[in-house]
């Protein structure tokens, strides 16, 4: 563990450079051990990845609260508590979790204007960040951080082959991949933010180029008419706020969606799925029922009478619901 201490007097000064090491403050007895714990909220969704609760590393900063500047820095692997000297008072205390480091920052300012890269996660391994103000003194020198992801994610539960014409019931209907298209790329580590338009993975199709492995899926199963396929796809990708919403010509910011591509008597279609709003930390699921071919591009919704779509929207502690038909 990496442990860096200052007073906040001259921290200005010390860390005039981001990339000069920090001075570190003489020990006083006014110094307090400060303990800081990350508990990370347990998914209440079944059949879930376990590791999406994974710890591999803390990075935790105390800053001065009246003038912003670092007081303390710890960076340690594998655990959900550390502890750093500081002295009392005022405190804003910030943990990352599985972020790369961070600690050239030398005044909260600095951090919030940190962004986070979608690039930084995966399956086993996300991102997440929290913050709290606190008091220290001798007598309460413990905080408690919660964290929360900053990715939402998106699961594909099912997709049942319920073709409406005979013509079409007869015809071998094959899922052949799934995936995100439209996701935002970053975002600041401690709010919400517009993601930099070169930041953006998978515009309006699938780009094997820049994939990133958790985008993408390629099951290659085949549904027969009248049955389910049922094995469960999961997803990464940035928070997406985006309120307009276009289909295919030059790209702009769009919103994000879930795609089932598919092939029907041979000929590739697909089932994109848009999501109205990715926020962080925020699990959807998607249960997709196909009664006709499906649309000649990812990035073009399908009919109302091409398929159904039911989305269930729960936050990965606490959650809310909706269901949409399209």
């Amino acid at each position: 563990m990496r442990t860096k201490l200052f007073f906040a007097a001259f921290a200005a000064l010390a860390l005039a450079s981001c990339n000069e090491a920090p001075v570190e403050a003489p020990v006083t007895d006014e110094m307090v051990e400060l303990e800081v714990n990350v508990p990370v909220a347990q998914t209440r969704l079944t059949g879930t990845p376990a590791a999406e609760d994974a710890v591999s590393n803390l990075q935790v900063f105390v800053f001065d609260h009246a003038t912003g500047g670092l007081e303390a820095y710890g960076n340690q692997d594998n655990t959900k508590s550390l502890k750093l000297t500081c002295l009392p008072g005022d405190k804003d205390i910030v943990a990352l979790v599985n972020a790369p480091s961070c600690a050239s920052v030398s005044n909260l300012s600095g951090l919030n204007s940190m962004t986070s890269s979608l690039k930084d996660n995966a399956a086993g391994k996300l991102v997440m960040s929290g913050q709290t103000r606190k008091t220290l003194s001798a007598n309460d020198k413990s905080a408690t951080i919660d964290v929360s992801r900053i990715a939402a994610k998106v699961t594909l539960l099912s997709v049942k082959n319920n073709m409406a014409l005979k013509v079409n019931q007869d015809k071998e209907f094959v899922v052949t991949g799934v995936y995100l298209i439209n996701v935002a790329g970053d975002r600041k580590y401690l709010s919400d933010s517009e993601p930099a338009l070169d930041k953006w993975y998978h515009k309006m199709k699938y780009e094997s180029a820049n994939t990133l492995s958790f985008l993408y899926d390629a099951p290659e199963a085949s549904v027969k008419y009248g049955a389910t396929y049922s094995s469960q796809h999961h997803f990464y990708c940035y928070p997406n706020h985006t309120s307009a919403d276009a289909n295919e010509g030059a790209w702009t910011p769009r919103k994000t969606r879930l795609v089932v591509e598919a092939t029907l008597g041979g000929e590739t279609c697909y089932y994109p799925v848009t999501l109205a709003d990715v926020a962080q930390n925020t699990a959807y699921t998607v249960t997709l029922t196909v009664t006709r071919p499906g649309s000649p591009s990812p990035d073009i919704p399908v009919s109302t009478e091409e398929a159904t779509f039911t989305i269930n929207v729960k936050d990965w502690v606490d959650g809310a619901d909706y269901t949409e038909t399209i």
